[in-house]
């Protein structure tokens, strides 16, 4: 897992991040999950879902080439206050450009959350887009669990699935709610918003 820090204006997701996707999709079909960019109505729906507000810290993971990054940073959260983590290094390397002022990880998300659980870290939301389904299940609950973990009680974790059902298995730790489902999204999409239950 490694930082990327480079100091160049921020640019805008454009046409080309179709064709970034299909290369990423080819290199990685199961670790990218889409050929495709997700679109803005799933952006807005998974920012809606998570509450985000300015100043609020963000960890997002998997975001590909930004776009619900765009999302994030349009309900007011700052580029200083976004942790991106993305496997792809080509990826990786697009969002350093576009978001300078955001701390880009690039390495896998599920230790990458765990470390910053272990570090003490902070976080208010964990926006994901990763395709949970093709990791066993143990390891879609410790994500869950770890990312719960690092928002605490009031904190919440947000998943975008293609599939009706929720990737993560609600648990006596774990309150889950869905979306409707999101039509304008190709494939269409549902958000699972997870929550640690109280008692």
């Amino acid at each position: 897992m490694s930082l990327i820090s480079i100091e160049q204006p921020s640019q805008r997701p454009c046409r080309n991040d179709w064709s970034r996707f299909l290369a990423a999709w080819r290199r990685a079909p199961l670790r990218t999950g889409a050929i495709a960019p997700s679109s803005p109505a799933l952006a807005e729906r998974m920012v809606f879902c998570a509450a985000l507000r300015p100043g609020m810290r963000v960890v997002e993971l998997g975001p590909g080439t930004g776009v619900v990054t765009e999302a994030i940073l349009a309900a007011g959260v700052r580029q200083e206050d976004l942790v991106l983590v993305e496997a792809d290094k080509d990826f990786a390397g697009l969002l350093a450009q576009r978001y300078p002022g955001a701390k880009t990880v690039c390495g896998d998300a599920f230790s990458a959350i765990e470390r910053l659980v272990d570090a003490g870290g902070r976080a208010d939301a964990v926006v994901s887009s990763l395709p949970l389904f093709v990791y066993p299940r143990p390891m879609r609950t410790a994500l869950c669990c770890n990312a719960l973990a690092l928002v605490g009680p009031h904190g919440r974790m947000v998943q975008f699935t293609y599939s009706p059902v929720s990737p993560v298995k609600p648990s006596p730790g774990i309150r889950a709610v869905n979306s409707r489902r999101i039509w304008r999204n190709l494939p269409p999409a549902t958000v699972w918003t997870y929550r640690a239950e109280t008692l």
